[in-house]
């Protein structure tokens, strides 16, 4: 993988704390991702080693992480953005083609989710 490259999960986890800023937590960041808080924390420790983010708990004795991004994972964020964006790309849609998409690919997950598949 070159330098300007991360997993596709690593990505969303930087724009969802970019997303969310200050109200940046490990288990907002989980909900927004849809992913349970021990894989996100597992993942976000990795990323703190590789100088994207910054962990830091709440309180001195709270269990709660506060993460941000560093300026590392803010220009991971914009050497990953693609050269079109998903408007523009989805553009040929009709609303109505868009809201049946998105109807189709929450059935898809729904159902994923109860055969107990990754989503």
């Amino acid at each position: 993988m070159n330098k300007h490259r991360i997993p596709i999960r690593q990505f969303q986890v930087l724009r969802t704390i970019q997303d969310l800023g200050s109200k940046a937590t490990l288990v907002e960041v989980a909900k927004l991702v849809e992913r349970e808080v021990h894989v996100i924390s597992r993942q976000t420790v990795l990323m703190e080693k590789d100088g994207l983010i910054k962990r830091n708990r709440i309180t001195p004795k709270s269990n709660l992480l506060k993460l941000e991004l560093t300026e590392k994972g803010l220009k991971m964020i914009n050497a990953g953005k693609p050269s079109k964006s998903i408007d523009t790309i989805f553009s040929f849609l009709t609303e109505d083609d868009r809201q049946q998409m998105i109807s189709i690919l929450n059935r898809m997950i729904i159902e994923a989710k109860a055969m107990r598949l990754p989503t």
